[in-house]
């Protein structure tokens, strides 16, 4: 660390701003004007764009002193105590977010941002105080120590990790256009019967010839309604093997310690941006394996969470278990991975209004596998397959490199704030990653 860096308080950064929440009956402060922050608008993202409610000028007014028209937010209460966010436009927070507003051109607010951010387990414990629901007050936050390098290295530091996190949200950005391309076509082909009800109805289809050919050119009746001449509708259970998964003893530790095999819970779905699994939180040993009668499932298995909740869905990208909170649809080859993951999430709904339970709900197989399911010709089953997997490809080839990213960032991020490593060393590494 350089003899430049300079150790002050968090609230030598600026104004510190504790937000409130306008009254909750007062129904014309709520409208479409100012942002409204609050910790479960934070997500993973740098800034919000969109908050989950906003306020009215006539709110906006009556919460003007709590304004943050620039800075820093930080959760300051609950569960939620230190994840920090970037406001970039006029927001007001709720009581939970204590804000620094910057003024001072020798600060960069993205540095501070990145510097805050990590420590939530420093929160956690300042804010704890016996309490059950831990607090850090305007004061004590205030009052953490700063580490301040000269305004140079902030700017070059926060552009560092600030590249990092724009290109992971580029990717994001872009898989979620190459996840709607996929979508669009499945109901387009699927669902709507764009092309054939163009041929029935004596329209180009706007395909080209040698696809537009596979379709029919009429719809016979089905249990699923209309569908087009030749397809047909099958049970999941008659076309697809349904399997579940089970939890080994956690008291025995040859089941789980140096476990080398991917091990799926609902928990693992939670949290992904994208529906491809490429990772699990716990890994599990061969002798677990050999305890759950669905042993390991292969590439391209569809997860749905049958219970806690119902509805999270994804495709295995690597070789999985699973626990006892999930339905997996192994592909049979025209039953594709990328047909069914399409279907599961086209019929969430389905699949929680058929769950049952008094505890919480669930989606037994036995439910599950008499569900109605629309079965294409092989030929346009095949092209869909292939159209879709060429964009999944890409999805999952964009998520990899989002995991190096994000590993990067976060090897980065605590050594460049401490100053243990300097600027030089950390852009061969971002050379390293291919920014």
């Amino acid at each position: 660390m350089s003899s430049e860096w300079r150790l002050i308080k968090v609230k030598d950064l600026g104004t510190i701003v504790t937000g409130r929440t306008p009254p909750g009956g007062e129904s014309d402060y709520y409208g479409e004007e100012i942002p409204f922050l609050t910790p479960s608008d934070f997500g993973d993202l740098r800034k919000v764009e969109i908050t989950g409610r906003r306020l009215s000028k006539t709110g906006a007014e009556r919460m003007s002193k709590t304004l943050v028209s620039s800075g820093v937010g930080i959760s300051c209460i609950g569960w939620q105590m230190g994840k920090a966010i970037l406001i970039d436009q006029p927001t007001i927070t709720n009581q939970q977010i204590n804000s620094i507003i910057i003024a001072a051109e020798n600060i960069e607010k993205c540095f501070v941002y990145y510097s805050l951010s990590i420590r939530r387990s420093e929160f956690f414990t300042l804010g704890s105080g016996g309490s059950r629901t831990p607090i850090l007050n305007k004061t004590d936050f205030g009052n953490l120590d700063f580490l301040l390098p000269p305004i140079c290295e902030q700017k070059a530091i926060a552009h560092i990790l600030g590249t990092l996190d724009d290109k992971i949200q580029l990717n994001r950005k872009t898989n979620e256009t190459l996840e709607a391309m996929a979508k669009a076509l499945f109901k387009s082909w699927f669902v709507d019967f764009d092309p054939v009800r163009a041929k029935a109805e004596g329209r180009p289809t706007g395909l080209p010839a040698e696809i537009s050919d596979l379709f029919p050119d009429s719809f016979e009746d089905s249990e699923l309604g209309e569908i087009p001449s030749g397809w047909r509708v099958a049970t999941v259970g008659d076309v697809v093997e349904c399997v579940g998964g089970s939890t080994p003893s956690t008291n025995e530790i040859e089941y789980w310690d140096g476990g080398e095999y991917f091990w799926a819970t609902p928990k693992d779905l939670s949290s992904l941006s994208e529906p491809f699994l490429l990772d699990t939180a716990k890994k599990i040993t061969a002798d677990g394996v050999q305890r759950i009668s669905s042993g390991i499932l292969p590439v391209g298995t569809i997860l749905l969470s049958s219970r806690a909740p119902v509805g999270y869905v994804a495709a295995a990208c690597v070789p999985v278990s699973i626990n006892q909170g999930f339905i997996a649809l192994k592909s049979n080859g025209l039953m594709s991975s990328a047909y069914l993951l399409n279907w599961c999430l086209s019929n969430v709904q389905q699949f929680k209004d058929r769950a049952s339970g008094t505890t919480f709900a669930e989606i037994s197989k036995a439910a599950f596998r008499p569900i109605p399911l629309l079965v294409p010709s092989e030929q346009v089953a095949r092209l869909f397959s292939d159209k879709a997997q060429t964009l999944y490809e890409r999805v999952v080839s964009t998520m990899r490199q989002s995991t190096l990213l994000a590993a990067t960032r976060d090897a980065l991020l605590p050594k460049l704030i401490s100053g243990e490593i300097r600027i030089p060393d950390a852009e061969k590494m971002l050379e390293e990653v291919g920014i």
